[in-house]
């Protein structure tokens, strides 16, 4: 609460106060948006102004800045594209030696190509070289096998064709005994001699197979040490467009560290981001702002609050001037503009009133902001000082009808009545405190 609304709610006098309907419009709404409790977006206001103040401010500063650094930044390129046109040339000639390199390296690696792919193909006509090998060693224990057993027979017809008795036993072998012994390891023999000629024939031809492996074998060996060569001319190749590469990137390193330029217009372009992101920034700082300034005018968020209690203090304007018996119509528009008019809808001004009419006015319009205030919480008092408000221009009749007024407010209500009528007003109260002077001071009366 500040001095104004104080005197507007809480206290009437008549040698300091001034009553609504004398302030001029400005005051009034100042007065009007304290009890509403929305002064705080006229100061939120004041505080966006300076805010755009020095928002406009940051704007031309970081603007003049781009300025400055895009005109640097201009300046060194066009220094860069002068040292690049004097290596270009060179650069080129080196490149014009890495793509003949290269053309080089991409012909031996047609021919390795090729080359593997006969490997590859060579190799798969030998894939039973492990088997051959399996199969001759298996031949080759059979048929020794065979042998021992052929040997065996021939030693069994030779033992049945020289005796006629068993060397064991003693026994005598009888013709028909060695005639059946003799048929039977005959036909042994000739099976296995069949046997060793068929196992020696499969012997021959696997050998001839492993000689064949053996010849494609030294084949693919030739052609993969040629490709191991091949191979090696690709690697030395590749060593040289490294080494011309180098002196590639030497010669565009050269060209613009050199002097430090090409660090420079990085520096310059990193503080030119940063710029521009600040001005992108400030764009919708400002954009904000102007949202801000639109919704903090007069007419914005404040005048959407008075309108909606603008009918509340005028239904409550024309009660309060019921209660005290003055029958006008009073209307405050969204300026807080009166129009008054009377019965007969002539229209009047304050000032056409008399002085017992417009204390009855001011009266009306005090209890409509304590009521007001009260309601938005803004100015809830429970104190009421009316200072000579009785020995004023009130008479009688218009004094009776405000004690009535009085007498609606609530028990809470310390209401402190100064006046010099005391005499006729003890009877209206029900306390009273009396001064009086004394040596040129006041004091309380006993």
């Amino acid at each position: 609460m500040n001095y104004r609304s104080f005197t507007q709610v809480a206290i009437l006098g008549s040698a300091n106060f001034t009553p609504f309907m004398q302030l001029k419009s400005v005051e009034r709404r100042k007065l009007v948006e304290d009890l509403l409790d929305i002064t705080i977006f006229s100061t939120m206001s004041d505080i966006l102004r300076k805010k755009l103040s020095n928002h406009v401010v940051d704007v031309r500063e970081n603007d003049h800045e781009i300025d400055l650094l895009e005109e640097r930044i201009n300046g060194l390129n066009e220094q860069l594209n002068a040292l690049r046109e004097n290596r270009d040339k060179r650069i080129k000639q080196y490149e014009g030696t890495v793509e003949e390199t290269q053309t080089n390296i991409n012909n031996l690696m047609e021919t390795i190509n090729e080359k593997t792919k006969n490997v590859v193909e060579k190799t798969s006509t030998i894939e039973d070289q492990v088997s051959a090998k399996d199969k001759l060693q298996q031949a080759t224990e059979l048929e020794r096998k065979l042998n021992e057993n052929y040997k065996k027979a021939i030693k069994e017809i030779k033992f049945y064709e020289d005796n006629d008795e068993c060397p064991t036993c003693e026994q005598e072998l009888n013709e028909e005994h060695k005639r059946e012994h003799l048929e039977t390891h005959q036909s042994k023999k000739t099976e296995l001699s069949s046997a060793i000629g068929k196992i020696g024939k499969a012997i021959r031809e696997i050998g001839e197979r492993l000689d064949e492996i053996s010849t494609i074998q030294e084949g693919i060996e030739k052609i993969q040490r040629q490709i191991g060569l091949l191979q090696t001319e690709i690697v030395s190749n590749q060593k040289f467009i490294t080494k011309i590469q180098k002196e590639i990137d030497k010669l565009k390193v050269e060209g613009t560290t050199g002097t430090d330029v090409h660090t420079k217009i990085d520096d310059s372009e990193e503080a030119a981001n940063i710029l521009h992101a600040k001005k992108k920034s400030l764009a919708e700082t400002g954009h904000y702002y102007e949202i801000a300034q639109m919704l903090l005018k007069d007419q914005g968020v404040k005048l959407r609050i008075i309108k909606q209690y603008v009918p509340i203090m005028n239904k409550l304007i024309q009660k309060y001037l019921a209660q005290l018996e003055f029958y006008v119509g009073f209307n405050l528009n969204e300026s807080f503009e009166e129009t008054i008019k009377s019965r007969f809808r002539d229209e009047f001004k304050y000032d056409n009133f008399s002085q017992g009419e417009k204390m009855r006015i001011d009266l009306a319009l005090l209890f409509t902001w304590r009521t007001v205030a009260k309601m938005k919480n803004s100015v809830n008092t429970n104190l009421l000082i009316l200072d000579e408000v009785f020995d004023s221009s009130l008479d009688a009749a218009g004094t009776d009808d405000f004690l009535k007024l009085l007498n609606t407010l609530t028990e809470k209500t310390n209401a402190f009545i100064i006046s010099h009528k005391g005499d006729a007003l003890y009877d209206k109260f029900n306390d009273v405190i009396r001064f009086e002077k004394y040596k040129n001071f006041s004091r309380v009366a006993e």
